[in-house]
């Protein structure tokens, strides 16, 4: 593939109507056919009164904006406030939960000592007796015979 082109292409011209149009217009738009000279302080006035008019929409929008705003921000502010108070009373849970685990635990040990301690005590009345196979079926003939 060669470089590209170094030829510029011709630029289309605008076409003629749209020249047209543009060379006889220098002034905006307006609604009216032909204004006549009587009904330029009308236009004026009312000119004037669109403006005030869109001046009070804005000063209206700006100050309903401005308590929405307000009223979004306390709401923002409450939440977080509420927010604050659930996590301080759960690390309070927390630490709670966490103090009668250790109380559980300890518990516990004390118990497991306790049942181990029982079983001890359990087992000093037993005899131990060697020498007697374990498949004997009449444990208490054969002791009576041996004592």
């Amino acid at each position: 593939m060669g470089p590209p082109s170094t030829k510029k292409k011709p630029q289309p011209s605008t076409p003629p109507m749209f020249q047209k149009r543009t060379a006889e217009r220098t002034r905006p738009p307006s609604l009216a056919e032909h204004e006549e000279p009587d009904q330029l302080p009308e236009a004026a006035a009312l000119t004037s009164e669109m403006q005030n008019a869109l001046q009070a929409v804005r000063s209206l929008f700006k100050t309903e904006l401005a308590a929405a705003v307000a009223d979004f921000a306390r709401q923002i502010n409450d939440l977080g406030d509420r927010v604050d108070k659930l996590e301080q009373i759960t690390d309070e849970h927390t630490t709670a939960l966490q103090e009668d685990q250790k109380q559980i635990m300890v518990h516990q040990d004390q118990i497991l000592h306790k049942v181990e301690d029982l079983e001890n005590h359990s087992r000093r009345g037993n005899l131990r007796v060697r020498g007697v196979p374990e498949t004997v079926t009449d444990i208490t003939h054969l002791m009576e015979e041996v004592l």
